[in-house]
């Protein structure tokens, strides 16, 4: 995704750190080059969860990502 960046829009990343499907620095990567070309980031990178954790709604963690993404979506 990288390549589209500026994309004009907030971004929220929510990546797990013990993700062995996809690597951790891909997440870090995008939301320093998306801050870099100006994007507003939400950067959730949550210590020792794996892929499917931070995709699960019935993981402690969604908590945390419903209450980000209601934030973006709130009128500014």
């Amino acid at each position: 995704p990288a390549h589209l960046l500026p994309i004009g829009s907030p971004l929220l990343l929510a990546h797990g750190t013990a993700d062995e499907n996809v690597p951790i620095h891909y997440s870090d990567d995008l939301a320093k080059e998306a801050e870099i070309a100006g994007d507003s980031v939400t950067y959730l990178r949550f210590e020792g969860l794996d892929h499917m954790d931070v995709i699960d709604p019935t993981h402690s963690s969604w908590a945390t990502i419903v209450e980000a993404t209601d934030r973006l979506l709130e009128p500014r």
